[in-house]
């Protein structure tokens, strides 16, 4: 009887898509630059790219402005607090192998903005067509803003950067149909032998 339950209970969680979540893909940024501009902040955001990391074809999502004072925060978009999120998911889940792009916008004393476009994940196979998103976060790891850095100019107008962010992407695996059916069928036959023996 206890396992004719427990596979009723797994094959009603399946088939209603309730599944606790798990970690589907991770992703890293890792480096730094030196910029002719005085920086106290740094925007950042990401992107489903081509399969080259050279154009964003999604909404951003994760889009954040980090700081010292952020450093080991951890920021999290879902479908209740990202507009962006299911068309970011919907590219993310097409079955075709895109990148991820992460662009990094300086917030500065200087009106103009510096932007720089990272590829963190090239299209290598990382699509995740099979897989219900529930969540993709970002925790900044490390970030050091050094005023005037190096000054490459001589001019005391320079800042060196150095950042550190990792992705985590959370989700289930989708059952496909077939194996659904099989498991209902199981569960049907469980049920009849276990009638069987009662009677």
């Amino acid at each position: 009887m206890k396992a004719c339950t427990t596979m009723v209970m797994a094959t009603c969680l399946l088939c209603s898509g309730v599944s606790p979540a798990e970690v589907i893909e991770t992703y890293s940024f890792d480096g730094g630059f030196g910029m002719h501009r005085i920086v106290h902040e740094i925007n950042t955001a990401i992107f489903v790219g081509d399969q080259w990391g050279d154009n964003p074809i999604s909404p951003p999502i994760l889009d954040i402005t980090v700081g010292i004072q952020d450093v080991g925060k951890t920021f999290i978009a879902n479908r209740d607090n990202d507009p962006n999120f299911a068309a970011f998911v919907a590219f993310a889940t097409d079955g075709i192998d895109d990148s991820m792009i992460m662009p990094i916008l300086f917030t500065s004393d200087d009106p103009s903005k510096w932007d720089i476009w990272m590829s963190i994940c090239d299209g290598n196979g990382h699509d995740l067509q099979g897989y219900r998103i529930d969540s993709i976060s970002a925790t900044v790891e490390y970030l050091t803003i050094d005023i005037p850095g190096e000054n490459g100019q001589h001019d005391g107008i320079w800042t060196d950067f150095y950042l550190t962010v990792d992705y985590r992407i959370e989700g289930v695996a989708i059952p496909e149909p077939a194996t659904i059916v099989l498991l209902g069928l199981g569960t049907i036959t469980l049920v009849r032998r276990q009638r069987q023996y009662k009677q």
